[in-house]
């Protein structure tokens, strides 16, 4: 769609979004992001999220389009899956996820709906999502030169009223410490 911009549907293996984002250089950036800002789609399910193929890419020119008909030029930076960072919106640009920071941080969608009853977060496929979250977030914090602490769940922004986003299931303390671990590893 013509007046999306930067539009990354692109199906990272963690190994190559590490590289996406290193490659990243300082002058391609047009705002200066201060964290993230993590979510959960909730719908699609995890279930519902294919990670390879026609289906994912109609998924993400879906989203897109959907996004596109609220009237956003952008969306989230990126949606998580099991096995794969999505890209989605070029983190070069600010993205649009959360009325509250979307002018200040990184928009990271995970796929699912981790709250009781549904996904869980903690074993099974929500384990695998939350790996690649890790592995997302901490890329981000080291090239950007985050601090751990910056990440906050969606339901930080009262004014979009998405009061579980990214799901109880999902603990913020836990993910920050998680990150500061997988920060210390990277070299």
């Amino acid at each position: 769609m013509s007046d999306w911009l930067g539009f990354d549907p692109v199906a990272y293996a963690p190994e190559a979004w590490l590289a996406h984002v290193r490659a990243i250089k300082d002058a391609d950036m047009t705002w200066h992001p201060v964290g993230i800002v993590l979510h959960a789609t909730g719908a699609p399910t995890l279930g519902q999220w294919a990670e390879m193929g026609p289906a994912h890419d109609a998924r993400l020119r879906n989203l897109e389009a959907f996004y596109q008909g609220m009237g956003w030029r952008h969306g989230p930076h990126a949606f998580v899956s099991r096995s794969h960072i999505n890209g989605f919106s070029a983190l070069t640009v600010r993205g649009t996820h959360s009325q509250c920071y979307n002018v200040t941080h990184f928009g990271v969608e995970q796929a699912g709906n981790f709250n009781p009853g549904h996904d869980d977060y903690n074993s099974g496929d929500g384990a695998l999502v939350k790996a690649s979250a890790i592995v997302c977030l901490a890329a981000l914090c080291k090239r950007f030169s985050l601090h751990p602490e910056s990440i906050i769940p969606h339901s930080s922004c009262k004014i979009d009223a998405h009061f579980s986003c990214p799901g109880s299931l999902v603990h913020m303390d836990e993910i920050k410490a998680k990150v500061a671990a997988q920060l210390a590893a990277m070299t």
